[in-house]
């Protein structure tokens, strides 16, 4: 990825938290977002909608 310019700091990558985190190197030519999701209450949530329109 570093040939597109795509660098990750593994430090900032290790961080878990519940709002959206910027995890570039310094010197990335882009930048690097982690957006938390929960999958598993959206599949929940999305299939209770499609029995409740049965």
């Amino acid at each position: 990825m570093e040939r597109l310019g795509i660098k990750i700091d593994p430090d900032k990558n290790s961080v878990r938290q519940k709002e959206i985190l910027e995890v570039q190197a310094t010197d990335s030519e882009v930048s690097l977002l982690v957006i938390p999701t929960d999958e598993e209450h959206e599949i929940a949530s999305q299939t209770l909608d499609v029995i409740r329109n049965l």
